[in-house]
């Protein structure tokens, strides 16, 4: 299967590309009062307003950096889209689908040479909790 691999709070995660909208440049939000913090806001994407989810606040709570590697990567829920902030957004690859360790988290982990990683699910990443949060009925 081919994924994008990314980072977010000191971690290595991929994202199966199937579940990938696009990748964009990294872009300011506009935040949202009351919200979780791991919701980084909303920005105008083709006409439609579209949330930002702050990885790194959600996965141990450090906010991404704006940095030369770091972009919004975009992905398909339902018929809407959810960007994903991350750093070090830099390779596609391939994986075999070897057995995996689940170890709870957004999906299983796996092993390349660069060490461990976390493949996200986004049904797992986008509990029905966090969807109410981005939109609400």
């Amino acid at each position: 299967m081919l994924v994008l691999m990314f980072e977010a709070g000191g971690c290595r995660y991929a994202l199966p590309t199937r579940d990938l909208a696009e990748v964009v440049p990294w872009v300011d939000v506009q935040p949202v009062a009351h919200a979780p913090e791991w919701v980084a806001g909303f920005f105008s994407y083709r006409g439609a307003l579209t949330p930002v989810l702050d990885l790194g606040r959600m996965a141990n709570g450090t906010p991404c950096r704006c940095r030369y590697h770091s972009r919004l990567v975009l992905v398909n829920v339902g018929k809407r889209l959810v960007g994903l902030r991350a750093e070090n957004v830099t390779t596609a690859q391939l994986t075999d689908d070897a057995p995996r360790e689940e170890a709870g988290g957004w999906g299983p982990l796996l092993l390349d040479e660069r060490g461990v990683f976390r493949l996200i699910q986004l049904e797992r990443l986008l509990s029905a909790e966090a969807l109410a949060a981005l939109f609400p009925a």
